[in-house]
């Protein structure tokens, strides 16, 4: 049986040459590697990798054990350099949560001092409503003082009046004294009673006096005496009662006034207590401002920082992006290629195939010399004896691909 033998290397395929291009442009930007020997490598990788694993030259095995240790250290900068960006992510996203502590205490600090604010509002016009409510008291207190005055006065007027017209008038009259122009006098006694006395003398009481008084006393009759001592009792009962209010009228002035004193005080305080309110508000409703501006500019640091973080996981999407694009595509290509061994041989061929072989010897073997004839072609099993035979012999060796020097 002849020795089977092993598929030699052959000219690169175009899948070989377009992992190979993958391959050197990733080694094109590798900065591990000198410029030179970028150069170098570029172009030629599918000479390197085209050949059998098994049959490469030391040089070619140096050039893919470089290209395989600058693909290494590419793939490791990217993932330093998804680290840095998982780094960086990592910071930004502390500052944005100190950030948002801030912003978040802001706001609470804002509506703090907004409430303040209100609160302080609502404490002013309760103080100013207290202050109206103080002066009205006060206009009460002065008013009342006013009237008992006028009470008293009018009350003590009406005492003196009423005495002097006992004095003046009923007695003289009574006791004989005065007997001149009585109808006159006592009409005007009796018009000026009734206006100041209505509610306690009655008309026709009246009239009957001014009758009586309209007459000496020396000229009455029992009935007339009946009404002097009717008359005397009730103005002594008006008398009395007129000394009364005299006396209450004078005791009240002296509450009335303490109260306007009191009234006045209470005026100066809700003054002040008003004054002191509205410059509290005014404090109040300045530190809501400022506490509202500075939880806006909170908010907005916060908004940017959102921002830069956003920012910094764009960095880090590319850059696990570009270290999965690296691994799938010039490392995935360089572990296909770098591996790139010879197919294995072909089966031994059959044992009957020796037979054939001889009958294909004698089939060719010169055959002897004839007189010329018309030519004759070879029959149809001839030419399938030939073909197979063709088919079984080893074919040619095929160039193994250029190898770099």
């Amino acid at each position: 049986m002849a020795p089977m033998k092993r598929a030699a290397s052959k000219a690169p395929a175009k899948k070989m040459i377009k992992k190979c291009k993958t391959i050197e442009q990733a080694v094109h930007g590798a900065e591990s590697l000198p410029q030179g020997v970028r150069k170098i490598i570029g172009g030629r990788l599918a000479f390197v990798f085209g050949t059998y694993k098994e049959e490469r030259h030391a040089f070619q095995n140096s050039v893919a054990a470089l290209v395989g240790q600058a693909l290494k250290t590419e793939e490791d900068s990217r993932a330093g350099a998804i680290n840095e960006a998982n780094q960086k992510k990592a910071a930004q996203e502390a500052e944005g949560a100190t950030l948002k502590a801030a912003a978040d205490q802001a706001d609470a600090a804002s509506e703090a001092a907004a409430g303040a604010a209100g609160d302080a509002k609502a404490a002013l016009n309760n103080g100013s409503a207290a202050l109206r409510d103080a002066k009205a008291a006060l206009h009460n207190a002065e008013t009342a003082v006013k009237t008992n005055e006028t009470d008293a006065s009018s009350t003590a007027a009406k005492k003196e009046k009423l005495e002097a017209l006992i004095k003046e008038f009923f007695t003289p009259v009574k006791e004989g004294t005065l007997a001149k122009g009585l109808s006159k006098s006592a009409a005007w006694v009796g018009k000026n009673l009734g206006k100041e006395f209505a509610s306690t003398l009655e008309k026709e009481f009246l009239t009957c006096v001014t009758r009586t008084f309209s007459k000496p006393s020396t000229a009455w009759g029992t009935f007339d005496h009946i009404i002097e001592k009717e008359l005397d009792q009730e103005l002594t009962k008006i008398l009395a009662g007129l000394g009364s209010d005299v006396t209450r009228l004078a005791s009240e002035m002296g509450t009335r006034t303490a109260e306007v004193e009191t009234a006045k005080a209470a005026v100066g305080a809700a003054e002040e207590a008003e004054k002191a309110a509205e410059e509290a508000s005014k404090h109040a409703n300045a530190a809501a401002k400022e506490a509202k501006a500075a939880a806006k500019a909170a908010t907005a640091s916060l908004k940017q920082q959102q921002g830069h973080i956003a920012k910094a996981g764009n960095v880090l999407e590319h850059a696990e992006h570009a270290l999965k694009t690296f691994k799938d595509g010039a490392v995935a290509a360089f572990t296909e290629v770098e591996a790139h061994t010879a197919p294995p041989p072909p089966p031994a061929p059959v044992a009957e195939a020796a037979p054939q072989a001889a009958a294909v010897e004698a089939a060719m073997a010169p055959a002897p010399a004839q007189a010329a004839s018309p030519r004759i072609g070879m029959s149809p099993a001839v030419q399938s004896i030939l073909t197979s035979a063709r088919n079984l012999l080893p074919s040619p060796r095929i160039l193994s691909s250029p190898r770099t020097s």
